[in-house]
């Protein structure tokens, strides 16, 4: 009989009818591998499949995350745990609860034989059992069963909204949208996707530095009441109480307009050195008080006669060292005072008006997409362009994380940071901008980032 393959393919439970299967195939020359679910310690080629164990780690911690910071009881369904997969995948799925969320406590463990049905009644009877549950594991198949269930119980309002399932079939995924956090004049409002939630209370220092923030964001919102869209006067810089700083040279472009600027002082050798060198050149730009937000006035210097607005991505980085959103800011700058001497760096980065930041903060639970733009247009007159470009975020040097290690190298921020990670867009040389200029900054999926150029009386000299 054997004579009639070439080789099996296996996935099967850990079972001794199952070995002795396979043993007999390998005796009569017919090459075993097991698939998705091993069988060590029998004479098969090889296994191809994921590795369970770390597959129900990683379940653990994102339901951990979201259901963070407990208490709260998780049941877990497989399909038979005569599958050595399934097994491993409840052995990790246990050892991340207990290592890193131990307020969650499992209280069942069910097998639904990987039939939808069992599975759909197993779920109605754990919820019976468990009316306060907070999450399900599901190990195996039967995700329909499950899904249908909880879809059920929700119509029906027989149980709170911030249920979880994490379900580990390749057909439904864990997923988080992203959110975007604003700062109101009445408070804090989060959106997502075109509806606009009341946010949690509480300053925005403190909402930030949360753990897992993404992830109890997007709980938050499944229970919050909805408000209406907050208007473009009620929108404040999206910043608390934390520091703005800012990374230079950090795109090629970049590096060339620094040379250009600084061409007849004799520092541009100082710009291609940053931009190849290791450390990267971090400075100081703002108190988190004196950003302006979206719609806000921003200002060139008085004593200067080349400026121009530097597009950027801010990233907002907690007490942790750890990357929890994204906005949109404006490094506004005098080129002409920096290339004069690049000692003069400060004031021509450091001034009233001259850091913008907003419209909001962009939560998401994963990296920002390096191949989204930043677009920069510069309205003139009854809006005609004077300037656009753009520019991909694949474009920048160095990552947003090693600039954010750097800067926290050796200095702790007990609120977090704000950090502009460089421009990649230089206007030409002979522009520069003009009071009553707009400026608009957009990077999607963050949003736009609107300003116009103050018109103001010179200011008085001090004596």
């Amino acid at each position: 009989m054997f004579k009639r393959f070439h080789g099996v393919g296996l996935i099967a439970p850990d079972h001794p009818v199952v070995r002795e299967g396979i043993r007999e195939l390998v005796a009569g020359n017919v090459p075993v591998r097991t698939m998705v679910t091993d069988i060590p310690n029998v004479p098969r080629v090889g296994y191809v499949g994921i590795d369970n164990r770390a597959s129900g780690r990683l379940a653990g911690h994102l339901l951990g995350r979201f259901l963070y910071p407990g208490p709260h009881k998780v049941a877990l369904i497989a399909g038979s745990l005569g599958y050595r997969g399934h097994e491993e995948r409840e052995m990790g799925f246990r050892h991340i609860l207990a290592e890193v969320f131990p307020k969650l406590e499992v209280v069942e463990l069910r097998e639904n034989f990987d039939d939808f049905r069992r599975a759909y009644e197993q779920t109605n009877s754990v919820l019976d059992e468990h009316p306060d549950l907070g999450g399900i594991y599901n190990i195996g198949a039967g995700n329909r069963g499950i899904a249908s269930a909880l879809e059920e119980r929700s119509c029906a309002r027989d149980f709170p909204r911030e249920y979880s399932l994490a379900l580990n079939d390749a057909t439904v995924s864990f997923q988080l949208m992203g959110l975007h956090l604003y700062r109101t004049s009445t408070g804090l409002v989060l959106r997502a996707g075109d509806q606009y939630f009341q946010g949690p209370d509480g300053e925005l220092d403190d909402v930030l530095n949360r753990p897992f923030l993404t992830e109890q964001m997007s709980k938050f919102v499944r229970t919050a009441p909805e408000v209406r869209p907050p208007s473009p006067d009620d929108l404040l810089p999206p910043i608390g109480s934390q520091e703005v700083w800012a990374a230079g040279v950090t795109y090629e472009r970049s590096r060339e307009g620094r040379r250009e600027e600084a061409r007849e002082s004799g520092a541009a050798v100082f710009y291609t050195r940053v931009y190849e060198a290791e450390r990267p050149e971090l400075f100081f730009k703002a108190a988190g008080w004196r950003a302006v937000g979206p719609g806000g006035a921003i200002r060139i210097r008085q004593d200067a006669v080349w400026n121009v607005p530097e597009p950027e991505l801010a990233v907002i980085i907690n007490s942790q060292a750890e990357i929890v959103g994204y906005t949109v800011g404006n490094d506004v700058s005098s080129r002409d005072i920096e290339g004069e001497n690049p000692l003069y760096l400060p004031q021509a980065k450091v001034y009233d008006g001259s850091c913008a930041l907003g419209p909001a903060i962009y939560l998401t639970p994963e990296p920002l997409d390096l191949d989204s733009e930043v677009r920069l247009t510069i309205e003139r007159g009854a809006g005609e362009v004077a300037f656009a470009g753009q520019v991909a975020l694949s474009r920048i040097k160095r990552s947003f994380a090693d600039l954010a290690e750097c800067l926290f190298a050796e200095l702790t921020f007990p609120v977090g940071a704000f950090l502009l990670t460089g421009t990649g867009i230089v206007p030409p040389n002979h522009f520069t901008l003009q009071p009553g200029d707009v400026v608009r900054i957009a990077i999607d999926p963050i949003g736009e980032l609107v300003n116009r150029v103050a018109q103001e009386e010179p200011r008085p000299k001090h004596p």
